[in-house]
């Protein structure tokens, strides 16, 4: 038996939020050289972009959150990776031998 499905209506695309990102991208970044103008008459350079850093890191974990992207890890496991990765474990100094060097 075979069954002749009917084919389905196709839904009309979405707007897409590629325009309004782009926009919102060119705002932000027309306005960090004014902005960073005016703070940098009140406050340090590297305390401003320590804060700079700090509040674009939280904005994302914000987003990572809303979107759902957010995993559970344990800090102290992917603090010891990273630096496991980052830094090569460290060896005591081998002993020397003892047959003296060669002679050039």
């Amino acid at each position: 038996m075979t069954s002749n499905s009917v084919p389905q209506p196709l839904s009309a695309p979405r707007p897409s939020a590629g325009p309004a990102l782009v926009g919102l991208f060119c705002l932000l970044w027309s306005s960090a050289f004014a902005v960073g103008k005016i703070a940098l008459a009140d406050c340090p350079p590297l305390l401003l972009l320590s804060l700079r850093f700090l509040l674009a890191g939280l904005l994302l974990l914000g987003a990572c959150a809303l979107a759902g992207r957010m995993k559970a890890c344990s800090t102290t496991r992917s603090i010891s990776a990273s630096a496991s990765a980052a830094w090569p474990r460290c060896r005591p100094p081998s002993p020397p031998s003892s047959s003296p060097p060669i002679p050039c």
